[in-house]
């Protein structure tokens, strides 16, 4: 088995060329990929030109021409979801728990106050007829 520093100078010497596949994950706008010759000091956005984390590099060789324009492959999270992640889900799961009882009680209630009326809707337990 050949070491790798002798297959790439046998890749070269057939013709092919170094190409380094990159990814880079803008908070913004999602994430990209572009087919470089040549790994660079650092990477920015294609849209916004803001330093991006890079997230994989991958290197090939290829006998095609470079492709090196930036490719959307991933859309960005919504704000929506990056405000969930920064404060923490736990905040989001206790308010949801908390609403949703709200809204059992609210129902168990009205149904409580039909019965009492003599108007059976025909569930008094709206906890065991959810599931």
């Amino acid at each position: 088995m050949e070491s790798w520093p002798v297959v790439r100078l046998q890749m070269l010497a057939w013709g092919y060329s170094r190409v380094l596949t990159i990814e880079i994950d803008c908070v913004h706008h999602g994430i990209w990929r572009a087919e470089l010759p040549e790994e660079q000091e650092w990477y920015c956005c294609p849209m916004c030109n803001q330093a991006a984390k890079v997230c994989h590099i991958i290197e090939g060789y290829t006998r095609r021409a470079i492709v090196s324009e930036w490719q959307l492959v991933g859309k960005a999270l919504s704000a929506k979801a990056r405000y969930w992640l920064m404060t923490g889900i736990d905040d989001y799961v206790e308010k949801r728990s908390r609403r949703h009882k709200r809204l059992r009680d609210e129902a168990e209630h009205k149904a409580l106050r039909a019965y009492k009326r003599g108007q059976n809707l025909g569930v008094i337990n709206t906890r065991s007829a959810a599931r």
